[in-house]
């Protein structure tokens, strides 16, 4: 014999057996829930791609090295000229550390951009920027050489609208 026993406060209905057997399925969509012993629907399933996703907003970053804070809608120069590449169908971007004619504390970096038609090393279509001073952290280094390629790529695109402040000042002040 089965027993039941209804809650008043959840619209899902409990269901009470000693026996160990389960009432039938509702319908297709709904699902098992043994610790409550009811059967509940698995929600609304979204057909086809709307493109709308809820949007949860995060909280700055700052990074390590640099102390720079990174707002969630922001990028640094290196994600922005990743991004360029990729849509270029470019390999990513190398960097390399300079050391040579580099004071010591300060910090120099090479960034070399491959042509997205060539891909092995050394090509004569590659672009090597470097920038002309030296700075004191090694993250501003790297992505001051990131800036420089994405002023030989994208002049023309207004990144000063992802950039995080230090860099942003520095795409203006260049363009």
């Amino acid at each position: 014999m089965r027993s039941f026993s209804f809650d008043s406060t959840d619209s899902r209905q409990p269901y009470q057996c000693n026996c160990g057997n389960r009432p039938e399925r509702p319908s297709r969509g709904h699902k098992w829930y043994p610790e409550e012993q009811i059967w509940a629907g698995k929600g609304h399933k979204q057909k086809g791609a709307s493109g709308q996703t809820a949007s949860v907003s995060k909280e700055a970053v700052v990074t390590k090295k640099g102390r720079t804070k990174i707002e969630q809608w922001q990028k640094l120069p290196s994600q922005l000229l990743a991004d360029v590449c990729k849509r270029e169908k470019r390999p990513p971007p190398k960097y390399k550390a300079l050391d040579k004619n580099v004071p010591s504390g300060k910090h120099k970096y090479r960034c070399i951009v491959q042509d997205a038609k060539q891909t092995r090393r050394g090509g004569e279509h590659d672009i090597i920027l470097i920038p002309r001073e030296a700075v004191e952290n090694e993250e501003q280094a790297r992505e001051e050489s990131a800036l420089l390629a994405l002023l030989q790529l994208t002049p023309k695109i207004p990144h000063e609208r992802k950039l995080p402040e230090p860099y942003r000042t520095t795409w203006i002040d260049a363009v």
